[in-house]
């Protein structure tokens, strides 16, 4: 299993979405670039990327996900091991 924390600030918004998660602090205008935590549709919205990003792995029908959380099945440790650091590279890259 791995767990992908801080997942959801790894998704830019979209540029005429960044007012949107906008606010105001002692006289300072701040503005999220990244999905923030909370949002009413960032779990859909990362659903949607990380299922776009897996389904690329040559071996995607082993690999399952829910929220941050990626499972990964195999037949055999040795194959467990080389699909969780295969997963792992493919992701930092993405």
């Amino acid at each position: 299993k791995i767990d992908l924390s801080k997942a959801f600030h790894t998704i830019p918004l979209p540029t005429d979405q960044i007012g949107t998660y906008a606010f105001q602090h002692r006289d300072k205008f701040y503005a999220y670039k990244c999905m923030p935590m909370g949002a009413t549709n960032a779990p859909k919205h990362f659903h949607l990327t990380m299922g776009t990003i897996l389904k690329k792995l040559r071996y995607a029908e082993h690999v399952r996900f829910y929220q941050d959380d990626i499972f990964i099945a195999a037949d055999d440790e040795r194959d467990l091991k080389r699909r969780f650091e295969t997963t792992k590279k493919y992701l930092t890259k993405h």
